[in-house]
């Protein structure tokens, strides 16, 4: 009998759901964007470098699949991550801040 998700496995169950280039893409982007503080992945970027890694990676198939929801993911291994897209009166792309979390 299947038993509904726990929120403690639901972290492990969104990464085995996930490609590993979407990971690797934001792993690559956060290394390259590091600057001691905190790295800014812009999401035009990260889905170029998804796409790059695995070519089925369409941008509907990316967002339709919620490829970009990896906030969780990367919050379990100690990331403070905040996602930010612009609301109806502004213009500029969507992005992800990665930092360290606040210690206070």
């Amino acid at each position: 009998m299947a038993e509904p998700i726990s929120p403690e496995d639901v972290v492990q169950a969104k990464l085995t759901a996930i490609p590993d280039a979407v990971i690797e893409a934001f792993n690559e982007m956060i290394a390259k964007g590091w600057n001691g503080h905190e790295a800014i992945v812009r999401q035009p970027d990260v889905v170029k470098a998804m796409r790059e890694r695995d070519p089925s990676l369409t941008r509907y198939k990316i967002i339709e699949n919620g490829l970009l929801d990896v906030e969780p993911i990367y919050r379990a291994r100690g990331w403070a991550v905040m996602y930010d897209k612009p609301g109806w009166d502004e213009n500029y792309d969507p992005y992800f801040t990665f930092s360290l979390p606040d210690k206070s």
